[in-house]
């Protein structure tokens, strides 16, 4: 089956409260909650982006960070806009709902694309986005997704390495 197909699908299905995927077995769910727990680090949380939607409660630790990756910005950049402003972090979004960047910033890179599980005129794959922006640089990046249900594609689509190449992911 066509895999934007497939992806549309999804999405209504989604959308109707019904999601379509294979189950773990409860041992391997024991394994991940397992190996979580060994990873998980306590640490402050600070508020960016502002107090309704377009903010987001993050770890504070963006001292290190120079790229965040937000796609399904909108209409809204108060988050990208507080990260360049006040730390000086330079954000690609992406999202083909709309034209362009809604605010403009020297420290945003805007895509009309949606991101997702392959790539073509109007997806890209978080490893191809990362592949054409900024490569192998091993500069600290955050990811801010926030597409509206495709969250849980993208997540199971990219591999370890590049989940792992963001010291913070933030997802709603």
């Amino acid at each position: 089956m066509n895999k934007g197909i497939k992806f549309r699908i999804k999405q209504a299905l989604f959308k109707s409260h019904i999601w379509i995927e294979q189950i773990n077995s409860k041992n391997e769910l024991k394994r991940f909650l397992s190996r979580f727990r060994e990873k998980y680090i306590s640490c402050d949380l600070i508020r960016v982006g502002g107090t309704g939607d377009g903010g987001y409660l993050m770890p504070n630790n963006l001292k290190d960070i120079s790229y965040c990756f937000s796609p399904g910005v909108s209409d809204r950049a108060y988050f990208e806009k507080e990260l360049s402003d006040n730390y000086g972090i330079k954000s690609f979004m992406a999202d083909a709902s709309v034209k362009c960047s809604p605010i403009e910033d020297s420290n945003f890179e805007f895509v009309p694309k949606f991101l997702g599980s392959y790539s073509s005129d109007t997806f890209i794959t978080l490893s191809d986005w990362i592949e054409s922006t900024v490569g192998k640089s091993e500069s600290g990046r955050i990811l801010q997704m926030d597409i509206e249900g495709g969250e849980y594609e993208v997540l199971t689509y990219e591999d370890s390495a590049t989940l792992a190449s963001f010291s913070t992911i933030i997802i709603e």
